[in-house]
């Protein structure tokens, strides 16, 4: 009887072969500084990745989606 792969042994497979890829330290600095930078407000997040969006939308959206 023939094995068919599902789609998570695949991946797994693909992952188990891949290698590992570490960042330099002046990179993983970098990435944290930018991190830190990084606001966690959604409303301000969805402003900077949407040059169109207006805040009020924003918020009405937010409202709207129970966020």
């Amino acid at each position: 009887m023939v094995h068919i792969k599902d789609e998570q042994e695949l991946f797994d497979e693909a992952i188990a072969k891949s290698k590992l890829k570490l960042a330099s330290v002046c990179d993983f600095k970098n990435i944290l500084a930018d991190a830190e930078q990084e606001s966690y407000d959604p409303i301000s997040n969805a402003l900077k990745r949407h040059p169109g969006l207006t805040r009020e939308i924003a918020e009405a959206m937010a409202k709207a989606f129970d966020f």
